[in-house]
């Protein structure tokens, strides 16, 4: 598409349709697959494939479940690719302390 856009004959042209793409934006598609099935980590993925598929879930497969999307993101491809083009970097945070439960 970015050929069709930038060929001189596109610069001529008088039909507003074909115009059109000359101004769209030069936009870059990334594909970050965040399936299951990229996680390194088999028992995790066994114990994510296992939830059932309602919206009640335990505190800990949410936590879980949150982790391992982390995970996929972090480690795709396509992902470090658009952090890179971006001129982006990842901060990791440390997860915050629990706070102690207060004495009775």
């Amino acid at each position: 598409m970015r050929r069709v856009r930038n060929a001189e004959v596109m610069k001529l042209t008088k039909d507003p349709a074909l115009a059109a793409l000359v101004i769209a934006p030069d936009a870059e598609i990334y594909a970050i697959d965040v399936s299951f099935s990229q996680l390194k980590d088999k028992a995790e993925l066994a114990f994510l494939n296992q939830q059932p598929t309602s919206v009640v879930l335990t505190p800990e497969a949410v936590d879980r479940l949150r982790a391992a999307a982390g995970v996929i993101i972090a480690e795709s491809p396509e992902f470090k690719r658009l952090v890179k083009d971006v001129g982006g970097r990842i901060v990791v945070q440390p997860a915050p302390a629990s706070s102690p439960v207060p004495a009775r």
